[in-house]
């Protein structure tokens, strides 16, 4: 069964998937996404000192969706909950920092399974 080495945090599959279909384009796709999530986290953080919850949605749905697609589960799960929270009109700065913080050590959980991935 798959998953035994697998953790429920990442999915390889996916990442397998992509690169079957696309070969060694993937891992400019993974070096990307690698390099511009900590930026965007960063401005996530700035969004939310800003009071701008709308750009602030606008960027956890789409780390939501390449999360998703590049197999980083619960980093695509953390994100849509904060995309759902803010679209609810959920304004508690403390709530909406605890889950970027959460979004981002998600990720760092992920980071070494995408460079062994390309490595």
């Amino acid at each position: 069964m798959s998953g035994s080495n697998q953790p429920d945090f990442f999915d390889s599959t996916i990442l397998q998937g992509l690169k079957d279909a696309l070969g060694n384009k993937i891992n400019h796709i993974i070096e990307l996404y690698l390099k511009e999530v900590p930026i965007n986290l960063v401005k996530m953080q700035q969004s939310l000192a800003n009071n701008d919850l709308e750009t602030l949605g606008r960027m956890a749905h789409s780390l939501k969706a390449s999360s998703g697609t590049l197999g980083a589960k619960q980093t695509s799960v953390l994100c849509a909950e904060l995309e759902r929270i803010i679209n609810d009109g959920v304004n508690d700065s403390l709530q909406i920092s605890d889950l970027i913080t959460q979004i981002e050590k998600s990720f760092d959980q992920s980071r070494p399974m995408f460079s062994g991935f390309i490595n």
